[in-house]
């Protein structure tokens, strides 16, 4: 295949991830103050009567149609840390919100997002979706995953179980939605179509919840680390996507400024 026809698709997909990033983080924000709107109703579900709330779903709709386009197009271990730049633009923007002055830990997550993903684009910049190595399968991913849902019994914090939920949901969402992608058989696309409409769903009811508890810069930073983490080993792993050292480094930063990112006391 000619390699001259496959130059635009990392552009587009960089440009794409960006725009998520942007439209996730006022999505979220807007979700939360309709959330915080509805704080005096009865029922925490009579959320969608409030304008707010229905302008953060239709950013964040817009925000997933572009990260899931550039998801399709592009590599896992490029678009995912890009579309992270979203925890760091809804942390800053919170603590502009709640008045508080952006210091000590979450200043220095912020940095460190912002640093991991501009070594992830250092260390993917000219590769190709066509660029793979062997395929390891899903035992890795999976052994993950199932220490990930473990541990979420062992949180503490409602809103930590709802966003690490999310998290792996998302995660799995975006795992089948590359299958769906790259499988040429019509009977796999459409079991890859299938578990991807219930994880999505899964992890938008989690991450709802964990608005009810939390506040959205922690509930974003934890499920979104979640699910680029859990995402890029798979990358790796099913989809046999060349990860440099240098994205890796990058992957580490973007997790550690979450961590920190979504810190509480």
């Amino acid at each position: 295949m000619n390699s001259s026809g496959l130059e635009w698709k990392p552009l587009l997909s960089l440009v794409l991830a960006l725009a998520s990033a942007l439209l996730l983080s006022a999505g979220g924000i807007l979700q939360w103050l309709g959330h915080e709107r509805n704080g005096r109703r009865s029922s925490g579900w009579k959320v969608w009567m409030v304008p707010l709330w229905w302008m953060g779903i239709l950013a964040s709709a817009a925000g997933t149609i572009c990260h899931y386009t550039a998801l399709w197009i592009g590599l896992v271990a490029l678009v995912l840390p890009v579309s992270g730049l979203h925890i760091a633009l809804t942390a800053m923007a919170m603590s502009r919100l709640r008045k508080e002055v952006l210091l000590g830990l979450r200043a220095w997550g912020i940095a460190c997002v912002a640093v991991g993903v501009l070594l992830c684009l250092v260390g993917e910049a000219g590769r190709t979706s066509e660029d793979h190595l062997a395929r390891l399968g899903f035992v890795i991913p999976g052994i993950l995953a199932a220490s990930v849902l473990f541990g979420i019994f062992l949180l503490r914090r409602p809103s930590d179980r709802f966003a690490v939920g999310s998290g792996l949901a998302f995660a799995a969402s975006a795992v089948s939605w590359k299958l769906m992608a790259q499988d040429p058989l019509i009977f796999d696309r459409i079991c890859a179509g299938l578990f991807f409409g219930v994880t999505y769903t899964t992890g938008f009811l989690l991450i709802q919840a964990g608005f009810r508890k939390g506040g959205a810069g922690a509930v974003n930073a934890t499920a979104n680390g979640t699910a680029t983490a859990l995402a890029m080993v798979a990358a790796v792993s099913l989809f046999g996507e060349p990860v440099p050292f240098i994205s890796w480094i990058g992957t580490a930063a973007v997790a550690a400024g979450v961590a920190l990112i979504g810190w509480r006391k």
